[in-house]
């Protein structure tokens, strides 16, 4: 099946995250087939659409990775697959978003935004809550060795259709994200998440995956 797919390339600010991500798979749908451990690989099919999201930073360069995105061309309602693998973290968890704007011109990122959110839905965590922003991802969570890999499912993010997230960036964060349920007024916002310590703007790419 015809497919949209994407790639981000993570490299990340040693400033804010000193060199020192695994989140549990889920099971695949049938139609989706993805390659989630390299990010130069090919494929067979000449029906597949390849987009690409590289992840840089503009002053350090210790966090490095790639992040996939898949969704089946022509099932614009179905759910996309999120799949990387970031190094140069600090170990434990790190929010995972998705936010408005594609613009790289400000080294600490203000250009980029806040979550994307166009239903204005309240700040809440991709895990728990089925009505969420759909920019907000939840944590990517990395190991003691600052490696962090992730592969899960999601119904929010989309490639294809009105609110396609292509052109927009995604973004990792210092701290933790809590679902929208601290005490404090940010907890509402990203989830008390810090700053952003790598990101991407989220473009079409050549490259094949499978």
């Amino acid at each position: 099946m015809a497919a949209a797919k994407a790639v981000a390339v993570i490299r990340g600010n040693a400033s804010l995250v000193p060199p020192s991500l695994s989140a549990p798979l889920t099971s695949p749908p049938s139609t989706i087939n993805m390659d989630t451990t390299t990010l130069l690989s090919s494929s067979s099919s000449s029906e597949i659409v390849s987009s690409s999201i590289p992840i840089t930073n503009h002053t350090h360069h210790n966090i490095h990775g790639i992040i996939r995105f898949q969704q089946p061309i022509q099932q614009s309602e179905s759910l996309t697959r999120i799949s990387g693998r970031i190094t140069g973290l600090t170990p434990g968890k790190h929010g995972l978003h998705i936010v408005i704007y594609g613009d790289e011109s400000d080294p600490q990122y203000r250009a980029m935004g806040g979550i994307y959110n166009p239903y204005s839905k309240p700040h809440s965590d991709r895990v728990v809550e089925d009505d969420r922003a759909i920019g907000a991802l939840g944590n990517i969570e990395a190991n003691q060795d600052g490696i962090a890999i992730f592969d899960f499912y999601d119904n929010y993010v989309k490639l294809i259709g009105p609110l396609s997230v292509l052109g927009r960036s995604i973004v990792i964060k210092q701290h933790e994200d809590d679902g929208g349920k601290g005490s404090s007024n940010d907890s509402l916002i990203d989830g008390n998440s810090g700053a952003i310590i790598a990101a991407g703007v989220i473009g079409i790419s050549a490259i094949p995956i499978l």
